[in-house]
């Protein structure tokens, strides 16, 4: 029973540290990084403790979602340097009984950017746009509040080269 008990703590422990999956750091869909709100970017971009009723906060702590969010709606657009546009839309729903649902689209467009092949001759002019699309659920059992959040990713940065996850 100490051995079940020892690997399971141990499991746990293991499940809490980041892992990493590029060589290179965070440079792949790095846009993910920009915060949807002023009031993320002024808790130093990551908000892991704050309850109230900012549905931004699921985006990126799906368990800090609550009941009091039913119904909410986040907008928050952004232009950036250089014609570069960024923006958030999200909506949360309580449903009795189940939890609250969140759903959101976070995304940035780069706009219209001159093509140009290997050896500086000019090619079409591209757009480069990249969009993440969040779903997330949460609940409350025991005191305890649990969530999650399944994100789907897509980039496309110039003729050619998408990716999605």
């Amino acid at each position: 029973m100490k051995l079940k008990r020892a690997w399971i703590s141990l499991l746990l422990g293991l499940m809490a540290l980041p892992l990493p999956a590029q060589i290179g750091g965070r440079h792949v869909y790095d846009f993910m990084n920009l915060t949807p709100s002023a009031r993320i970017l002024s808790l130093g971009g990551v908000n892991v403790s704050t309850m109230d009723e900012d549905v931004n906060f699921a985006l990126q702590n799906p368990a800090l979602m609550t009941e009091e969010m039913h119904k909410r709606v986040s907008l928050s657009f952004s232009s950036y340097l250089a014609g570069i546009r960024y923006g958030y839309a999200g909506y949360s729903h309580t449903f009795d009984k189940v939890g609250t649902f969140h759903s959101g689209i976070h995304y940035m467009n780069s706009g219209e950017m001159q093509g140009a092949d290997e050896y500086g001759n000019l090619t079409n002019p591209f757009y480069a746009n990249e969009l993440l699309w969040v779903v997330g659920y949460s609940r409350a059992y025991r005191g305890f509040q649990y969530g999650g959040n399944l994100k789907v990713i897509s980039s496309t940065l110039a003729p050619g080269f998408h990716s999605a996850g």
